[in-house]
């Protein structure tokens, strides 16, 4: 920060120089006084900056959140001396800044610790894994995500605390600078997680946003893969569950009350007569699918 006139005859205080607020991104660096500008001491010499300005280094700390900075990335700041004032004054800055903060959230979506509150028995919340393949039904897996690297173009991408579909080019007008993903993401695209939780037959989806679908499956229960051997075990949030054991590949419906069809909520998914207990991991995945201009700004699981 360069400040010119800082100083003629008169000065009213040593600290002259304040900083508004933090900002959504960053901490506020607070304020300044003559001795932290260059060549500066308390109190200020006689017309000290004048004709010259002086400089201070001001260091602005990015805040611990999962947020994509677009404005207003730092804070303004007011010079006030007796011989008049420049307020309100910002850095310019024109390149997004993506933050992904160190600590885990369950206010927004966070790969690595999506709520599960109070459901069936075991620990820790649920997590990312990767979604295999795209298709509402491909065959599942569960291997564990990455989130170094270009992800698939069939993934859905988590991006200051918000799943989207992307198509955004991140190699230019965003700091840091990372993939392009304006081209070949045009398909629909899929978010998957896993729940480790025995004795469940049946739990709430929470979700805020919109998407293309929601589809459930036990990867290592063998009556429920039976079951829906045609969707490759993948019971569908979308249609009404058949009201009797477990879904099938022509009634493969797992939704109780409410159908999940984009739109937020909090969403009934039955087993039917199975439970999680039934697979070999007590392992349940849940996938969805997101379309372009879909967005999902927090996920929960929880029970009914």
């Amino acid at each position: 920060m360069t400040v010119t006139n800082a100083t003629g005859d008169m000065y009213t205080e040593h600290e002259f120089v304040t900083a508004d607020a933090q900002t959504t991104g960053f901490v506020n660096p607070g304020s300044r006084t003559y001795s932290q500008f260059a060549g500066g001491a308390n109190p200020p010499v006689r017309n000290y900056g004048v004709g010259t300005g002086v400089t201070s280094l001001m260091t602005n700390l990015v805040r611990d959140i999962h947020n994509t900075i677009t404005t207003n990335h730092f804070s303004a700041y007011s010079a006030v001396t007796p011989y008049g004032s420049h307020n309100a004054q910002r850095v310019s800055y024109g390149s997004n800044i993506n933050i992904m903060g160190t600590t885990a959230t369950i206010l927004q979506v966070d790969e690595d610790n999506i709520l599960i509150n109070t459901l069936g028995t075991g620990s820790g919340n649920a997590d990312r894994v990767n979604a295999g393949a795209t298709g509402d039904n491909p065959s599942p897996v569960y291997t564990a995500w990455s989130s170094t690297g270009t992800v698939a173009a069939y993934e859905a991408v988590v991006r200051g605390g918000t799943l989207r579909h992307d198509q955004v080019d991140y190699s230019s007008g965003y700091v840091p600078a990372g993939p392009d993903y304006s081209s070949g993401r045009t398909g629909a695209q899929y978010f998957q997680v896993e729940l480790i939780r025995s004795n469940v037959s049946d739990f709430n989806i929470t979700v805020v946003g919109t998407y293309g679908g929601c589809f459930v499956c036990m990867p290592d229960n063998s009556t429920w893969t039976s079951a829906l051997s045609g969707k490759n075990g993948w019971a569908d949030m979308s249609e009404a569950y058949r009201g009797a054991g477990v879904p099938t590949s022509a009634e493969a419906g797992c939704a109780s009350g409410s159908l999940m069809t984009g739109s937020s909520g909090t969403f009934h998914c039955t087993l039917g007569t199975e439970s999680s207990s039934n697979d070999t991991n007590n392992r349940i995945l849940v996938r969805f699918r997101l379309d372009a201009g879909d967005s999902i700004t927090n996920i929960q699981f929880s029970a009914t």
